[in-house]
């Protein structure tokens, strides 16, 4: 009876104190909105900090040092002397070209060099050829014989008016002078075609036809000099074999460049690349890659081992944007660690440090306000809270730095209320 007796006199307590509370709320909610009152949580003091600009972006894992071999001359396999997955250094021979193949090539590239360059030669000094001399000859002598042929024809043609000679002797001379200027027409012909010959634009081909000759023909030296193929660098052997092969890649290698096998200039014999150092390849955008320098820090992270951490720093930039719709510079960020546990290929996502100030005033940027044009935030310690315009420096999305207009110390809205806002656009 006491216990039902103490809960009774509970309820008449609390029940008045519940009603008395209920009514100051609804007292107070008629009074209006206070800014000061109800962002006391939301203020924010103005004090020195650190600020950093970052890019966040993705690429793949990859070989910073990779290079491939390429045979410089048409030729058979005299030896092989690695297979795929070796450790080669630099300048070690890797395999060796048929000597005699390379003799060959380098003895029809040098006849071709001096055909070439006899006949540029002659074609310079066309007007004193062989060819051009005969044909001048004999245009010269088909003039001659013309000419004669004419005066013969007049003379036979007096003769006959006198009577002196017969008709068929002035024919037979007419057909002598008819054949004669048929002779110096295709003589003419046959001049000019010679003469032709060692016009400029003959003297062009022939130019051309040298140059390329000259090429092949120091192909062919460097071919021979370089029979032995040498590693570039220093790194793991490997080839990339067609998707098409259904053999491994050692396999491939033993069969596609054994003994007698026939490559040809410009084929890839394997690729080297130094596993201890590896990049993360990411694509930068026009507008952020002037941002960008070569040796700034950067952090990979890499999704498939658990989120690991990674320091790196940019070890190149493309000079080139992509040829996209819209441009993009590849960039190569370096892991600093030595032969990381990491796969070709895996995901990593990297933070480029771009930029970085240390103790400048900074304010959260949810603070920052425009009005009328003008960036700035709202003081809290006035009342009403009043408009301070502000210069903004670096920003990086979450804080702003702050170049002039606060002091530290200084009181500000982090979150200016909405009807504060309100309330001045409709009093302006």
């Amino acid at each position: 009876m006491r216990k039902i007796s103490k809960s009774i006199l509970s309820v008449f307590i609390l029940v008045p104190l519940a009603g008395v509370g209920i009514l100051t709320i609804m007292l107070n909610w008629g009074k209006g909105f206070n800014p000061n009152q109800a962002a006391q949580q939301d203020i924010y003091t103005v004090s020195a900090g650190n600020i950093s600009s970052t890019l966040h972006l993705s690429g793949k894992v990859g070989y910073l040092i990779s290079e491939d071999v390429v045979f410089t001359a048409n030729a058979r396999v005299q030896e092989r002397l690695v297979k795929d997955g070796d450790w080669v250094e630099k300048g070690q021979v890797l395999l060796r070209l048929n000597e005699e193949d390379l003799k060959y090539e380098l003895e029809n590239a040098r006849i071709k060099y001096l055909n070439a360059k006899e006949r540029l030669a002659e074609i310079r000094d066309w007007h004193n050829s062989s060819t051009y001399i005969s044909s001048k000859s004999q245009l010269d002598y088909a003039m001659a014989r013309c000419e004669e042929a004419e005066k013969k024809y007049k003379e036979n043609l007096e003769l006959y008016q006198a009577k002196a000679i017969s008709k068929q002797e002035l024919n037979s001379s007419e057909f002598d002078l008819k054949r004669a200027r048929s002779d110096l027409e295709v003589a003419k012909a046959q001049f000019a075609e010679t003469a032709a010959k060692g016009d400029e634009k003959a003297l062009e081909k022939a130019r051309s036809e040298f140059i390329i000759a000259d090429i092949d023909f120091r192909k062919a030296q460097e071919a021979m000099a370089h029979r032995d193929i040498l590693a570039p660098v220093s790194g793991v052997v490997s080839i990339k074999q067609s998707s098409s092969s259904s053999s491994d890649s050692r396999t491939a290698l033993e069969k596609l460049f054994s003994k007698n096998t026939t490559v040809s200039a410009g084929d890839i014999f394997v690729t080297i690349s130094d596993q201890s150092i590896l990049t993360v390849d990411v694509k930068v955008d026009e507008f952020d890659v002037y941002r960008v320098k070569e040796n700034q820090p950067c952090k990979i992270c890499i999704p498939a081992l658990g989120g690991r951490q990674f320091s790196g720093h940019v070890a190149s930039i493309s000079p080139m944007a992509s040829e996209n719709s819209q441009a993009f510079y590849l960039v190569r960020c370096q892991i600093n660690q030595l032969n990381p546990p990491l796969r070709l290929g895996m995901t990593g996502q990297v933070d480029i440090f771009l930029e970085e100030k240390r103790n400048v005033l900074v304010v959260p940027t949810s603070a920052l306000v425009k009005k009328e044009g003008v960036s700035g935030v709202y003081l809290a310690e006035s009342d009403p809270p009043r408009f301070c315009p502000v210069r903004v420096g670096l920003n990086n999305g979450e804080l702003a730095e702050i170049l002039n207009g606060l002091s530290a110390g200084q009181k500000i809205f982090r979150i200016v209320p909405a009807k504060l806002l309100t309330s001045e656009s409709n009093g302006a």
